[in-house]
């Protein structure tokens, strides 16, 4: 059991630095340690707990098939005990996998019955999360007013029991909501918040993700000079914490951002970077995204066969994946060329 807490130990430092490779192989170690000696009630939760923090790791690293088999592991570890905190997070868990595949149902599934538990459990601090999560799902789904509505009472939650953590991706996914709505003064003010606590705390994935997105920020108003210097700076963190999906993201900002300057050659490069991450990292959505962008950069260039064909790629990875508001948009792209 000592050696399991001190594998823990180490594991959840480096969630904190972004290391989520070397986290995965802490809890993994850990778990090897204590599974199958668990006996006692407290053993058998603390296992639970090792298994949805290497999850978590396992997720931002994309290794979603691994995530999902230990957190349904978890899951029946903490029914078996009757642990509900430890339940409603496994459900959580769930849901954050099913939202990076795609599966906006299944997702809202899991966390509808992690808020169930967590209400059980009268845990505000798992609330509080939870609801962040949510207000994800519909931030997915471009429902940004009720996105906005959840991630504004997740901050008051996460507040109240200083969780400066999750207050952190409250503040990001909250500013992120603004600037989807076009509202980019109160967006980037709101970021940067998330960045100041962000360096204050130490998260430098955090930081990278809030600083992309005060980048876009800038780049949509027209001030590319100051999007390109936050980017300087997420992409720096991001590599750091090796947060290859948010490496992704940023190098999308970039395209935008050398597209807005007419500078098609290095929009061409980023979005390309980007396209090859989101297939290393098998997020097709994430792709589809990339593609769109690299296909505006091809009709900026006058190359509307190639921009025809990357949204018929785009078409069919929607289609696939059920996004039918944003397929209908990729086929009167392909209409309008």
């Amino acid at each position: 059991m000592e050696k399991a807490q001190i594998l823990f130990e180490k594991g959840t430092s480096l969630l904190k630095e972004g290391d989520w490779a070397r986290a995965s192989e802490a809890f993994k170690e850990a778990i090897s340690a204590i599974e199958g000696k668990a006996s006692t009630d407290e053993e058998k939760a603390f296992l639970s707990r090792l298994l949805r923090r290497k999850a978590h790791a396992d997720s931002r690293m994309s290794e979603l098939d691994e995530a999902e088999k230990d957190l349904e592991y978890a899951l029946k570890v903490s029914v078996s005990i009757e642990d509900k905190k430890g339940v409603a997070d496994a459900f959580r868990g769930l849901g954050y996998v099913h939202i990076l595949r795609g599966e906006a149902r299944t997702s809202m599934e899991n966390y509808k019955k992690a808020s169930e538990a967590a209400e059980g459990a009268d845990d505000m601090d798992l609330i509080g999360r939870i609801r962040l999560e949510i207000g994800n799902v519909h931030h997915f789904l471009k429902e940004y007013d009720k996105a906005k509505e959840h991630y504004t009472r997740a901050v008051l939650i996460l507040k109240t029991v200083d969780d400066k953590n999750e207050l952190c991706r409250a503040y990001n996914n909250l500013g992120e909501t603004y600037l989807r709505l076009g509202d980019f003064e109160e967006g980037i003010e709101i970021l940067r918040q998330c960045m100041d606590l962000a360096t204050k705390i130490g998260d430098r994935t955090m930081k990278g993700w809030a600083a992309f997105n005060i980048a876009e920020c800038f780049a949509n108003v027209g001030e590319t000079d100051t999007a390109k210097q936050y980017l300087q700076v997420g992409m720096l963190a991001l590599e750091r914490s090796k947060d290859r999906i948010g490496m992704t993201y940023a190098l999308m900002v970039y395209g935008k951002t050398f597209l807005i300057e007419k500078d098609h050659l290095h929009a061409e490069e980023a979005l390309t970077r980007s396209i090859d991450l989101t297939r290393e990292l098998r997020m097709p959505l994430l792709e589809a995204q990339a593609l769109s962008m690299l296909a505006e950069v091809d009709i900026a260039r006058g190359r509307k066969d190639e921009a025809r064909r990357g949204f018929r790629k785009v078409l069919e990875i929607y289609e696939e994946k059920g996004r039918l508001g944003d397929a209908e948009e990729a086929r009167k792209k392909i209409k309008g060329l």
